[in-house]
């Protein structure tokens, strides 16, 4: 194949067609790396829109400084450039689509494709924008045929199939097309009459358009075969044979070494970690092999950048600067371990293969994960059954079968085993980091460490009892907390398991741990409780693990987005005044009606949507505690799960509780389309909405947005993601409401209440915001205000902060300005409504939220 194709192989590979291809283009799902790109691209969008509006000037005085270094350059030459440029883009990108066509390419072609429609759309609606913008004509190319000068569009698009296809294509190539696309913008640049501001913010969306092309449809990558292997392992001096792919976590494939016998023979036996060996236990030459290509890689950085950032006294978690320095780090630890007495692989090779991956070969541990030969043991001493005789016929032929623990003494022995693996690690100073119980596995007894791509030789002392924490944590999840404590404190002794109960956090435990602690009834406590107990410690002082939390920079991203919103309308204040001085506030004692309805609908919506006899009164006050509650967690979040508690303080099963608060939920959302096709329908009749719609874009325009919208839905029901997503999540909880409101209308007066309950809470909302204007506004009108509730109202409470704070002020002004309500007047309104309906009530929510946990109603 021409070197010339940029999606071609490199050189030192075959075609990913022949029979003998070094790797094969699969589709990944996204991963961190694909987002960092994505927040790139993003953050470049942000910069050019910028700089294309608040600060022009900066453009303006950029673009004279180029043009000033190329004053002296003739015409002509520059009109040369500009034709080379604008054939080298065309040879590109026609010759990029019909490689992708000759090589049979289809999804990748879908992919550009899309991208490219993306970009272009896109960057049409941000170009509606007001931005100074030039056709290029001073400088219109020479050659016929040719047209207009580089426009933005193209720069777009052609950005966003470089970033679609940068997975796929060679980094040489990858450079030379994103310099292509930096050469075409500063044409675009002098080729205008005046500077363009738009240049930086085309590249930011077209590469934002491929990024999420991406993101959606997952991205293809180069992955190695069994005969890649064959060869990388090869050019490492390890001849073997039958690789093929491996079901171990972390381990790709496996491998048989081709001259078994004499190699097999000298090391049989000779490895420093105690037990037997493994190559000799199993076939003699069963190899295991770990790739770390670049994308992995990627990954792993990203992923140790994050817990650096986010966690204390995590100095030693640091990437490594290249695939195969990754996997010499590891391969590096694995030997330092074995020296020290360790039960670790032996390591064969450790090479590089085709597109930089780095890969080891170690010989491979058989045997069962801790997890698998624990699990007999427990089971028999649950089931009554010491000796595990009923739950070894149990297992079966599996390949943990033969080496599982069959009695409790037996699985004391291998926990003591696992701990006396972790001190010979802490011999060695090497924190492994990923202790869970299933990077460890039982042979003859014996526990072996395997998977050492987070160990760090030369750890500090905090950084080994986060290691002494997690496997506290594992074998806790598998054994309980007794058996796990006195394991470790027979084996390390009392002072090191003190030390490590400060770090027995969820945030420091890896994320298999903490999914292994989700099956055990209370959580770490238990675990504390016995560790604490152990070492003579009355009162844990847990170490400050994390420097934040996820949540709190959710929470500042959301309020600077607020902000952001809010900041447009602070020069209404010295307005609003003037309007709170003229108010009629004999309408406030309506307001507060209004707002004590919501409460009211919640209760009998409640007492309607359970199956027996439920008190609406007591509904009213889980729906008043849960405004105190709100404050503190996710939209919705609060008042589902006080719903749920309540129901099972009344005596019903968890089940039917979810049920009936599904019910609910499914009722609220009926009843509120309901209202507001009853409210449209009465505002078109009266005409109250006839100067809004008469602001609206043209028919033909709405009718192209709809399609485009049914058109992205399509695309993304399409994606094999978001079908699994919809098929795992959307249907069965469609299905589950639809269950539990057949149950509800059985019985027509469960209905009633269910239907004229949550029927009562957008109403009650609804007039609130009107009494609330009205008191400022005479001409205030009712069904216009209504519909401005159940629609924009409705959409900025599902802000991502708590109440909605700051977006639904300002949404809510927004559209009471736009049906004619004057700004000040309706910030006013919006402030006067908030105040009533959701920051006022949080006092007695908190006094109604004690009394009920007090009482045990929650």
């Amino acid at each position: 194949m021409s070197q010339s194709d940029p999606t071609a192989p490199p050189a030192d590979s075959t075609a990913a067609e022949g029979p003998a291809a070094l790797y094969r283009i699969v589709t990944r799902r996204a991963s961190w790396s694909d987002i960092r790109v994505t927040i790139g691209f993003l953050l470049l969008a942000a910069l050019g829109l910028a700089l294309a509006s608040v600060a022009s000037g900066i453009t303006a005085q950029a673009d004279q400084q180029v043009r000033a270094l190329l004053t002296g350059v003739p015409s002509t030459v520059l009109h040369i450039a500009l034709v080379v440029l604008q054939s080298a883009a065309i040879v590109l990108a026609l010759g990029t689509l019909v490689a992708l066509i000759a090589r049979r390419r289809a999804k990748h072609l879908v992919r550009v494709l899309a991208a490219m429609l993306l970009a272009a759309i896109a960057f049409w609606g941000v170009s509606q924008l007001d931005f100074e913008q030039s056709d290029g004509a001073a400088l219109a190319p020479v050659a016929v045929g040719f047209g207009p000068v580089v426009s933005s569009y193209l720069i777009a698009t052609a950005a966003a199939v470089v970033a679609a296809l940068r997975t796929v294509i060679e980094r040489t190539w990858l450079v030379l097309l994103w310099v292509l696309v930096a050469l075409l913008a500063l044409v675009r640049t002098l080729a205008s009459p005046s500077a363009p501001l738009d240049v930086l913010l085309a590249i930011g969306v077209g590469g934002l358009a491929g990024t999420l092309i991406l993101l959606a449809f997952g991205a293809p990558v180069r992955e190695l075969t069994s005969a890649g292997i064959v060869a990388a392992l090869g050019s490492g001096g390890v001849q073997v044979r039958d690789a093929e792919p491996s079901t171990r976590p972390g381990w790709q494939f496996r491998a048989v070494l081709g001259v078994p016998g004499p190699d097999a023979a000298a090391h049989s036996g000779t490895g420093t970690g105690t037990g037997t060996d493994p190559e000799v236990v199993a076939t003699g030459t069963a190899l295991a092999i770990r790739v770390v290509d670049r994308r992995t890689w990627e990954v792993d950085t990203v992923g140790r950048a994050w817990r650096r950032l986010r966690l204390r006294d995590n100095a030693d978690d640091i990437a490594h600067p290249s695939p195969l320095r990754e996997v010499t780090a590891e391969a590096m630890a694995m030997m330092l371990a074995r020296e020290h007495g360790v039960n670790a692989p032996r390591v064969r090779t450790v090479t590089s293969a085709v597109q930089g991956a780095g890969v080891l070969a170690a010989d491979m541990v058989p045997g069962p994960t801790l997890l698998e030969a624990l699990q007999p043991a427990v089971a028999a001493e649950n089931s009554g059954d010491p000796t595990g005789d009923q739950a070894g016929d149990q297992a079966g032929d599996g390949a943990g079968a033969g080496a599982s623990a069959q009695s409790t003494a037996e699985a004391d022995a291998l926990l003591r085993s696992a701990w006396r693996q972790i001190a010979g690690l802490h011999r060695a100073r090497i924190a492994h980091h990923a202790l869970s119980s299933d990077h460890l596995r039982a042979l003859d007894g014996q526990a072996w460490v395997l998977d050492f791509s987070r160990a760090e030789p030369g750890s500090e002392e905090i950084a080994l009892d986060g290691d002494v924490a997690e496997f506290l944590a594992a074998s806790y999840a598998l054994v309980g907390a007794d058996r796990a404590v006195a394991a470790a404190l027979e084996v390390l002794g009392r002072d090191r398991v003190a030390a490590a109960s400060r770090r027995l956090l969820l945030p420091a435990l890896t994320p298999a741990t903490r999914g292994a602690l989700k099956k055990v009834e209370g959580g770490l406590q238990p675990l504390v409780d016995a560790a604490t107990t152990a070492v003579g410690i009355e009162k844990p002082e847990f170490a400050k693990i994390e420097r934040f939390k996820p949540r709190t920079l959710f929470m500042a991203a959301a309020f600077a987005i607020v902000i952001y919103v809010l900041a447009p309308q602070l020069e209404e204040f010295s307005r609003m005044g003037a309007a709170l001085e003229s108010a009629d506030w004999a309408w406030l004692p309506f307001l507060v009606l209004a707002s004590v309805a919501t409460y009211v609908g919640c209760g009998l919506g409640l007492t309607g949507s359970s199956p027996g006899r439920s008190s609406a009164v007591k509904g009213s006050l889980v729906a008043l505690a849960g405004s105190f509650v709100a404050l503190f967690s996710p939209p919705g979040v609060s008042t589902l799960g006080l719903n749920v508690r309540f129901l099972q303080k009344e005596g019903y099963p968890t089940p039917v509780a979810i049920s009936a608060s599904a019910a609910k939920e499914t009722a609220t959302g009926v009843m509120h389309v309901f209202l507001v096709i009853v409210f449209g329908l009465w505002a078109g009749t009266s005409g109250v909405l006839d100067s809004v719609l008469g602001d609206l874009p043209p028919t033909h325009i709405i009718i192209l947005v709809v399609i485009g919208v049914l058109m992205l839905i399509g695309i993304a029901l399409a994606v094999p993601v978001v079908r699994r997503f919809t098929a795992a999540r959307v249907l069965p909880a469609v299905k589950d409401a639809a269950g539990a409101m057949k149950a509800v209308m059985a019985s027509p007066r469960k209905l009633a209440l269910l239907l004229g309950g949550v029927g009562l809470v957008p109403i009650g909302y609804g007039a609130a915001l009107f009494f609330a204007v009205r008191a400022l506004d005479p001409t205030a009108d009712f069904v216009a205000i209504m519909l401005v509730s159940l629609t924009a109202g409705a959409v900025a409470s599902a802000a991502p902060t708590p109440g909605g704070i700051g977006a639904v002020e300002a949404v809510l002004t927004a559209a009471l300005t736009a049906i004619g309500i004057a700004s000040s007047t309706a910030l006013a309104g919006v402030l006067i409504y908030r105040a009533f309906t959701f920051w006022l009530p949080i006092p007695p929510g908190g006094i109604a939220f004690r009394m009920l946990t007090s009482r045990d109603v929650l």
